[in-house]
């Protein structure tokens, strides 16, 4: 159920709603997580953020800050830094190389 969450709110989900919508303590649910699934709630989120963001420069003509925002990114220079860490490309390198 948490995956299924990360993957219809990974824009703006939380930790705290999907607690509250699948009736957990928030560390409980946080520690369950990281159990099952050796990610934490943020890890997981993070990675379906950026795998969003990079199926939308391949596929799409939006602009890098475009899809940081579509993806949830509020901040243009985190999003550059943590692609960057996550892919080893800046989005418009990964855009154009791959």
């Amino acid at each position: 159920k948490v995956l299924r969450y990360i993957e219809d709110n990974y824009r703006d989900g939380t930790l705290g709603e999907i607690s509250e919508l699948l009736h957990y303590e928030h560390t409980s649910l946080s520690r369950l997580i990281t159990k099952k699934t050796g990610r934490n709630f943020t890890q997981l989120l993070r990675d379906k953020r950026l795998s969003q963001a990079a199926w939308f420069l391949l596929n799409t003509d939006e602009r890098v800050d475009d899809i940081a925002y579509m993806v949830g990114y509020e901040n243009m220079t985190h999003f550059h830094r943590v692609f960057l860490e996550y892919y080893g490309k800046t989005p418009k390198h990964y855009r154009d190389c791959t």
